[in-house]
């Protein structure tokens, strides 16, 4: 029998924040002059230090990511129908639909959980525009392949690596591949700025255009508009946060790898778990610890063990599910063969993963997790 330890709480996120102390100067100093906004000193400096760290030539931040993501697919000038997957956050298939474009979801690698390359080209259709695809929790995409589909396709590349800031493919940072690619800067990501987006690009006319779109379609040369744009802008605390937090993010990427690998050796014992895996020669920024049930393996299902890992109070979650074309909004579109990605998404259990995490922490959560999967095959009972 478990004892529910009410002391011991690990929320499914943790962040990093630079103390009080580290802002107060220049906080102190925008507030007294008045630039809080609009393109202030901290946003321009904090825009020229992550274009330098990706390796692009062109950043240009948001008030949020899934503005930057609506702005960076409107810059393509995009019709009819955009190739994306369906297993990822909403905002993916949302940010597609506000730019009046028809998601065709494909399914998800068997085991990297990103866009499945190979099936793509069979999804293509003369309607067809753009490739959206998305590093999954900041785990990478196969970038190659979908260069070459996209290229000897005549079509866009865009990705939606909002979690993915601080992950590498072949030795080169994401946000460096495709036509444009977004980062969000959510209290939830492994790099924050409290609440914040970007975009990254070599493309100097992109990179234009969102930059107007982000302040009303302004031109900066008068007061006329040349879009119809929005209020996109990020804020001059939220790029001081960002600015303090850059010079940590390698740092933060190389230790939340180190902790994945000590839930991997822990829970690699347990029949009937898969996890998901990183490609060669890549880094993922593992936003969460990931790791899919088998229940004719295990003999019961993944919501059994999350329920009772919340009890305990590990806040694990299904995070995903239902899948973005099971959503009620997107069923009238009818796209229903995806196996894997219902597969994971209806089975997969998302832990805790936190920049400034003890390994003493990953091992409780894991004994916890190796109690309770015997536990429950045992049909014990329990809690009190």
């Amino acid at each position: 029998m478990l004892n529910n330890n009410k002391e011991k709480v690990f929320n499914i996120v943790r962040p990093v924040f630079p103390k009080l102390e580290e802002l107060s100067i220049e906080f102190s100093e925008a507030l007294l002059k008045g630039n809080v906004t609009n393109q202030s000193k901290y946003v321009i400096d904090f825009e020229n230090k992550l274009a330098d760290y990706i390796g692009v030539k062109h950043c240009a931040v948001f008030n949020n990511g899934e503005q930057a993501l609506i702005a960076m697919i409107h810059t393509g000038q995009l019709k009819g129908e955009v190739i994306t997957p369906a297993y990822t956050f909403c905002g993916t298939t949302h940010a597609l639909v506000w730019n009046n474009l028809t998601p065709v979801f494909v399914d998800i690698d068997e085991e990297t959980w990103t866009i499945d390359v190979s099936k793509i080209e069979e999804k293509i259709t003369p309607r067809t525009s753009a490739i959206l695809a998305a590093p999954l929790y900041g785990n990478p995409c196969n970038n190659y392949e979908l260069e070459k589909i996209a290229r000897k396709n005549n079509l866009k590349l865009l990705y939606d690596s909002a979690s993915a800031c601080g992950s590498v493919f072949d030795n080169k940072k994401v946000g460096s591949f495709g036509d444009a690619e977004i980062f969000s800067f959510h209290a939830t990501k492994v790099m924050t700025t409290m609440e914040g987006g970007a975009i990254v690009t070599n493309d100097k006319q992109i990179y234009d255009y969102v930059c107007s779109l982000r302040n009303f379609g302004k031109n900066y040369k008068d007061a006329d508009c040349d879009y119809a744009g929005f209020n996109g802008k990020m804020t001059e605390i939220c790029a001081l946060v960002g600015l303090k937090l850059i010079d940590r993010l390698n740092q933060f990427v190389a230790h939340r790898t180190t902790m994945a690998l000590e839930y991997e050796n822990a829970l690699s014992v347990l029949p009937g778990i898969k996890f998901q895996k990183v490609q060669e020669n890549s880094i993922s920024c593992w936003l969460y610890f990931q790791f899919e049930i088998d229940e004719c393996i295990t003999g019961f299902n993944r919501d059994i063990l999350v329920d009772k890992l919340n009890k305990l109070g590990i806040h694990a979650r299904k995070f995903l599910y239902p899948a973005n074309h099971q959503l009620s909004c997107y069923k009238h579109l009818h796209q229903t063969q995806l196996p894997i990605t219902e597969r994971v998404a209806k089975n997969s259990v998302a832990l805790p993963i936190y920049s400034d995490m003890e390994i003493e922490e990953v091992q409780y959560i894991s004994n916890k997790v190796l109690e309770l999967y015997y536990a429950i095959q045992k049909g014990k009972e329990i809690f009190k």
